[in-house]
């Protein structure tokens, strides 16, 4: 069959054969669709396999701990130091104010009486402060982990039991659960400090180019687990141990619903 070309007002038209309309039609749309496609495609997959390595961590954490026996701990040992209870003093206190993700946790070999671990935390956004560490990898250390009934129990109320491992958990600071999100301040680690802490860090081989503390962690963590709606105070014990201080309770509360106000459900959760 044959197909000549009419030109029309300017427009090229085919005659002769509805098939070729047609076809070209399906080309077209094809060509209109396909990169649309591809397109979201590419970001789901870039989605779901961050979602999956954040499950797959999960499961190798909880298969690392869920049997273990818990030992509920009070009384953290760090001084408090300062306790921000404004925006602006949260700012002004560390050098940088962060929301990110709680990607992985690792186990650490930590000191006598101690227990801590590595937390692997990816920078959704930088609040204040160094704009660089944005969508960065960075290491905090946090109290409560898993370490071993002889260490924990070392020149204490030791038992006459086989030394086993055992979760410690901090009631003022209870662990992280991996997908979490959280908002904190973070220095740089200082790696020359003579303390037990950044020994701890040493011996379990933190980069300090990445290696940060988190500012004044019992009252200035803030909390958004995975089942959560909101962002609190990581101290279930914060309530009790403000109750003596009225103007500093009030001003907790108030940041911690300015936080909630500003960066509760504010884009989604990346990792790497």
């Amino acid at each position: 069959m044959q197909y000549n070309a009419v030109s029309t007002n300017g427009i090229i038209q085919l005659k002769g054969g509805t098939t070729m309309k047609k076809t070209l039609i399906i080309l077209l749309a094809a060509c209109l669709v396909l990169p649309l496609s591809a397109c979201g495609a590419k970001e789901k997959v870039t989605t779901i396999q961050n979602t999956e390595e954040i499950q797959m961590n999960k499961i190798d954490w909880q298969k690392n701990v869920n049997d273990l026996p818990i030992v509920e701990f009070s009384g953290y040992t760090e001084s408090p130091g300062f306790i921000a209870h404004s925006m602006s003093q949260l700012k002004q206190a560390n050098k940088a104010v962060v929301k990110g993700t709680v990607y992985n946790l690792v186990k650490m070999d930590s000191p006598h009486n101690r227990a801590y671990t590595k937390v692997i935390f990816h920078i959704d956004e930088v609040i204040s402060g160094d704009k660089s560490l944005q969508d960065k990898t960075i290491n905090l250390a946090m109290h409560g982990g898993v370490t071993t009934s002889n260490s924990w129990y070392f020149n204490k109320n030791q038992t006459r039991e086989a030394n086993h491992d055992i979760m410690v958990q901090y009631k003022e600071s209870p662990p992280p659960q991996i997908g979490a999100q959280m908002i904190i301040g973070i220095n740089p680690t200082d790696k020359k400090a003579p303390t037990e802490y950044v020994k701890a860090l040493k011996k379990n081989h933190f980069d300090f180019n990445k290696t940060y503390d988190i500012g004044m962690p019992l009252f200035n963590t803030w909390i958004k687990n995975p089942d959560a709606k909101k962002y609190i105070l990581n101290n279930p014990e914060a309530d009790k141990k403000l109750a003596d201080d009225s103007a500093m309770k009030q001003g907790m509360d108030k940041l911690t619903a300015e936080l909630n106000k500003q960066f509760n459900n504010k884009g989604q959760n990346q990792t790497r």
